[in-house]
């Protein structure tokens, strides 16, 4: 009797840990991947005009705004996914997490598709959402054991993640260190993510009007700026075009002395 609870124990103790060590990575992770998504959005801006990313910088608002917002995020997620599993019946919790994995992945691929338009590179996430999709929907009806489909698709994940642990890979001890089974999504969602952020960046910078401008000879117009650093460029305004050239201010630059705030967009 004793020594079974002493396992009980040590499996709730086991478990406490590992939650523990969850959520402490996620909050850990939360300033960083706020850095790195900030840093996207700003790269797609600067793509838009062509100036280099190496004149990027991330202020400390602009992190704790998106880490607030990822945070936010991932509270709602993670209750909307609990919610859904608490309805659906246990044997289909297999068909319902392969859904949630592939969605975002789709619903981002999709955003990218109506923002861009169909360009070549977007083969890849397509194409991956498709073999994803086929693996964990299409693969599961050949097995002719005597189950449902959503056990099928249930025992297919489990099939997989006692391969990793058998195999003792590297995605298989990083998943069991932060306690997610699907390590490998969760770094490509933030990998189309960043794709995300980046073409935002681009569609807020192709669709702004208004901006700084510095009245000189010939007037200069503020593309953005960063910290105490002002990134300008020439530019036409009867046709609506900034110059490629960019060059870089400081604020308290004897030859900035007056800015005005005008409505020139969007420039191209």
């Amino acid at each position: 009797m004793k020594t079974k609870n002493r396992k009980k124990k040590s499996k709730t103790s086991k478990a406490k840990k590992q939650i523990r060590i969850t959520e402490g990575l996620i909050l850990a992770l939360m300033p960083v991947l706020g850095y790195f998504f900030a840093f996207q959005y700003e790269a797609g801006y600067a793509w838009y005009f062509g100036y280099p990313k190496e004149l990027i910088s991330i202020s400390l608002p602009q992190i704790v705004t998106i880490t607030i917002i990822l945070y936010i995020i991932t509270i709602i997620l993670l209750h909307i996914i609990e919610l859904l599993q608490i309805d659906i019946p246990k044997k289909q919790h297999g068909l319902c997490n392969s859904i949630i994995k592939l969605l975002p992945i789709g619903l981002i691929s999709i955003s990218l598709l109506l923002i861009y338009g169909w360009q070549t590179w977007l083969i890849l996430p397509f194409g991956l959402l498709s073999l994803m999709g086929i693996f964990m929907f299409i693969s599961p009806l050949f097995d002719k054991d005597n189950k449902t489909y959503g056990e099928k698709i249930n025992a297919a994940i489990n099939d997989e993640w006692e391969l990793r642990k058998e195999q003792n890979t590297f995605l298989w001890r990083l998943s069991k260190l932060i306690g997610c089974k699907d390590i490998s999504f969760l770094l490509l969602n933030v990998f189309m993510l960043a794709l995300l952020a980046q073409a935002i960046g681009g569609v807020v910078a192709s669709k702004q009007r208004t901006f700084f401008v510095i009245p000189s000879v010939p007037e200069m117009v503020v593309l953005r700026i960063y910290d105490d650093k002002l990134i300008c460029t020439i530019f036409s305004r009867e046709l609506k075009l900034a110059n490629d050239n960019v060059a870089v201010f400081r604020i308290d630059d004897p030859r900035i002395s007056t800015l005005r705030f005008e409505s020139l967009g969007p420039l191209e």
